[in-house]
Order: C-alpha cells, then sequence, then structure tokens
C-alpha cells in the first residue's frame, strides 16, 4: 500500500510545484509587481496556517483517506479553472488570489490527510522509515517541480504546468 501511495504521490507532488511556479509566472506576467507576488503566497499560505490544525481533526474523525479523496476532487477541479482560465488568457490578478484561497483553504484538509496516512500503510516498526521516505519525496519534489515548470513554461505555456497537477491529482 505505501508503494501505491508513494507512486501516486510523488508525482502529484512534483506538479504541485509545477503549479506553484506557474501561477507565480502567470501573475509577474500579468502585474510586473512583487506585491502582487507576495499577496499571491499569502493567499495561499494564510489559510493553510490558519485551518489545518481544524483539518487534522477532521482527518482524524472522517478518515485520512476519505479527507484526501474529497481534497484532491476539489483541487482537480480548481486547477483544471485554473489552467483554462490562463489556457484562454482570462487571468486577472484578484481571480488568481481568489482561485488560490480556495486552493490555500482546501490544502489546510489535504496536508494532515496525507501525512495521516503514511503510518496508517506501513507497520509500527516502520513508520519511521516511511516518514523520512515521505519527507525526501516532499523535498525532492521542491527541486524537480520547479526545473519541470520552468521548461513546460518555456516550450508549452503555464497553462500545462497548471493542469499537470489536475491529471496527478486525478489518480492520487
Amino acid at each position: 500500500e505505501f508503494r501505491h501511495y508513494l507512486t501516486a504521490s510523488t508525482p502529484n507532488l512534483i506538479a504541485f510545484w509545477m503549479h506553484r511556479i506557474a501561477v507565480g509566472w502567470v501573475m509577474w506576467e500579468l502585474t510586473g509587481s512583487a506585491a502582487w507576488l507576495g499577496i499571491l503566497a499569502f493567499a495561499e499560505l494564510f489559510p493553510t496556517v490558519l485551518l489545518t490544525a481544524i483539518g487534522g481533526v477532521l482527518v482524524d474523525r472522517l478518515g485520512a483517506k476519505r479527507m484526501a479523496m474529497v481534497t484532491q476532487g476539489v483541487l482537480v477541479i480548481l486547477k483544471t479553472v485554473m489552467a483554462l482560465i490562463v489556457g484562454f488568457e482570462l487571468a486577472t490578478p484578484v481571480l488568481l488570489v481568489g482561485l488560490t484561497v480556495i486552493q490555500g483553504l482546501t490544502l489546510a484538509f489535504f496536508s494532515p490527510a496525507r501525512l495521516a496516512m503514511v503510518p496508517q500503510l506501513v507497520p509500527t516498526s516502520d513508520v519511521g522509515n516511511a516518514v523520512a521516505l515521505n519527507s525526501i519525496l516532499f523535498n525532492l519534489a521542491r527541486f524537480i517541480g520547479p526545473a519541470l515548470a520552468g521548461f513546460t513554461i518555456a516550450m508549452a505555456g503555464p497553462a500545462l504546468a497548471i493542469a499537470a497537477y489536475a491529471v496527478t491529482a486525478t489518480y492520487f
């Protein structure tokens, strides 16, 4: 089960970082403003900081797998909408921030679910190794995702880099 989780989680995490770079790229292209980039980052991270503890409580009550499935479904819809908006050149700074707030709210519930699944998928004696491997993959994705985003943006545009997350979240 843990191998299946890692197999699906790795490209999903890489695509998550691709999305982050692509949305930032679009914001920069639209505004040329570092302030708007800061607002965009705040829009994603602030709801996560505020609500992750509540997300953890809900994960304990509803189950990690169920919470992950629901939040990934929301993220698939959200990233598809974002990719279409960017692809059809309908993006505005306010619209990107609004969609990113929804993403931040969703991630506040997905992050605890993702982390809670790891100990459920391995024997107790292997939890330490599983958590370490999960952390390594998260940080590796943080390195690979932006590189792939840059390549994808250069070759096909930011909409494809944003859509990559919708694709990987579908099978995660």
